[in-house]
């Protein structure tokens, strides 16, 4: 076990004594080594057996919305530490092969449902407004802005032009920044929060199974939506986002008595189901979402959508659509699917670049009817935020105001004002040279809590990863595009019984430390458990459709009683629901 050491890191310090971007860029921090760690801490309560990491501003995740804020913290002087629980470079959206930059900026059909919080909407969009937030895409896009008839930019960037650009290329920039480092493949397991205020994170160095305390001046929550939860099929879930997405820091939150916010709300797009290989994967599958829905046909051959609908373009109405054709007009596959149809008409880069893979297996994408699905791509389920981004907790951030999700866009003009609120923080706090003053019996007690789930041997012992796909199973039955009562009550049952009698028999069988991938699914499965039995609780609740789902017994909107955002808190080990009024979006900084 290693023994107590602190040190203080920007990327300089995660390189060595240099002063100079690295153009190699800064070694992960297990590569330093413990015994060029000297302790230097003069916490006289400090324990043996954790690696201890002063920061500035601390990020926790590693795709696109933690690079923005990572970019507009370090452009206002604030040295950046980053948390990546993937291979840094190879995590988040980059992790999915799906880095190219967003298409359009800030559509209201597409981004918005009106029950957010829209001041803090407003502001996030006034300040990338102000700092010309064309050139900027165009930049971190490398492309050129497309222009109407009287030479005024677009709102949509040609995507084809921005082919595997953002966010890697911009993740090679930070590598050789000053002022920045990243622990890679470190799993997040809690937040420490004292006397109402975040002092950093603490978690788990996956490779070396080493605790690693974070001390922070201020901290932000950038993992986006945990869609893992929702759906297993053989050997591919129904979801398109990274599986290391689990939603560790959010449930952190969650279990310190924050409260989370959204989680009823998720997007869903069309991906292939066969085969079974290459599904239900942004990166090996082909699909279609509501800008492509001229190639969905349904199980009679005829097209799903018209060109004289005006709404087809409204993910939402996209999405409530598509399940009313499946569940009540029979138009979908014995799978719940619908069709694709290309022919020789072009996609966008996401699916086009997988044709000819497809085409390698034996799938004829161009000349057959390929079957496909409604896959959840994004989803709520994060801390509550107000005005400037910072939760209820002082000195914790979230660069996430979605109901459900967001389009890539969202990720920057959240993430660029979320930067820069969290360096305007970080500058008002009293630097310490070892950091700020933690709680070290609530460390412990999570240590424990982890130790626990590692070392739990049950004689009827099931293994992580058959719970894992239990907890998919009945996500699945209850949080699809189409939910009705019966559904969501029968996937609420399962996922309780799995919390009283499966929780309790899950073993690992690995005791070891050093890449022990059944400890981490075991601790994720706490993480998706509460996600998931939170979310369709919610769904529950919200008698009405609105957002990418349609609910069977309450198929319109109720503005009267739910033009609000649903939360859940942690009170007495018991999920507290209640609701929360935002002020509405100001339309007029949508005006260009």
């Amino acid at each position: 076990m290693l023994g107590a050491s602190t040190l203080t890191i920007g990327a300089p310090q995660l390189i060595g004594c240099s002063t100079e971007p690295n153009e190699n860029g800064p070694a992960p921090l297990n590569e330093v080594g413990a015994s060029a760690v000297e302790a230097t801490a003069t916490e006289s309560a400090l324990p043996d057996g954790y690696q201890v990491v002063n920061a500035d501003v601390l990020i926790i995740g590693g795709g696109n919305l933690g690079v923005n804020i990572a970019l507009s913290a370090l452009s206002e002087g604030r040295e950046v530490t980053m948390l990546d629980k993937g291979v840094w470079r190879h995590s988040g959206v980059s992790g999915m092969s799906w880095d190219y930059f967003a298409g359009r900026y800030f559509t209201p059909a597409i981004s918005y449902l009106g029950i957010e919080n829209g001041k803090a909407l407003t502001n996030a969009l006034s300040f990338t407004k102000e700092r010309d937030r064309y050139v900027y895409q165009v930049n971190h896009g490398q492309t050129l802005p497309d222009r109407d008839e009287k030479g005024q930019y677009l709102p949509f960037i040609n995507e084809n032009r921005t082919q595997g650009q953002f966010c890697r290329r911009h993740m090679d920039n930070l590598r050789t920044a000053n002022g920045f480092g990243v622990d890679e493949q470190f799993m997040v397991t809690s937040l420490l929060i004292q006397d109402g205020k975040c002092l950093g994170a603490m978690g788990i160095h996956l490779p070396t199974g080493a605790f690693r305390v974070y001390r922070a001046n201020a901290t932000a929550i950038a993992t986006g939506g945990c869609c893992w939860f929702y759906g297993w099929m053989t050997v591919g879930s129904y979801s398109i986002n990274n599986p290391d997405n689990t939603a560790d820091a959010e449930m952190a939150a969650f279990r310190q008595g924050l409260a989370i916010a959204n989680s009823e709300f998720a997007c869903y797009d069309l991906m292939s189901i066969n085969p079974p290989g290459l599904a239900c994967a942004f990166g090996g599958g082909i699909g279609a979402d509501a800008q492509e829905y001229q190639f969905v046909f349904d199980n009679a051959g005829e097209r799903l959508f018209s060109d004289d609908d005006e709404n087809v373009s409204d993910r939402n109405y996209f999405n409530q659509f598509l399940a009313k054709a499946i569940a009540i007009d029979g138009r979908g596959t014995e799978s719940n699917g619908v069709f694709l149809n290309v022919g020789d008409h072009g996609l966008r880069y996401g699916n086009a670049r997988n044709v000819d893979l497809l085409e390698r297996f034996g799938v004829g994408v161009r000349t057959d009817q390929i079957q496909i699905a409604p896959e959840m791509f994004e989803h709520g389920g994060s801390p509550i935020v107000d005005e400037n981004m910072m939760t209820e907790v002082e000195g914790l951030f979230c660069g996430r105001n979605f109901p459900g999700g967001a389009d890539v866009a969202g990720n920057y003009y959240y993430g660029l004002y979320t930067g820069h609120k969290i360096a305007e923080y970080a500058a008002s706090q009293e630097s310490k040279a070892d950091g700020p003053s933690v709680n070290w019996e609530d460390v412990n007690a999570e240590r424990a809590r982890l130790e626990a789930i590692r070392t739990h041997r049950a004689d009827d012992g099931v293994r992580p990863l058959q719970v894992r796909q239990m907890i998919q199973e009945a996500g699945f039955t209850g949080m699809g595009v189409y939910r009705t009562t019966e559904l969501m009550e029968k996937s609420l049952a399962e996922l309780r019984r799995i919390r009283e009698e499966e929780l309790p028999r899950m073993t690992v069988a690995d005791s070891s430390l050093v890449f022990n991938t059944e400890w981490k699914h075991a601790i994720e499965n706490y993480n998706l458990l509460d996600l998931a039995e939170m979310s369709v609780q919610a769904s529950l609740n919200r008698e009405e459709t609105r957002g990418s789902y349609m609910r069977a017994e309450f198929p319109e909107k109720d503005d009267v009683n739910w033009n609000c955002v649903q939360v859940c808190r942690l009170q007495d080990d018991q999920m507290v629901f209640e609701k929360v009024s935002f002020e509405p979006l100001d339309a007029s900084v949508l005006e260009q």
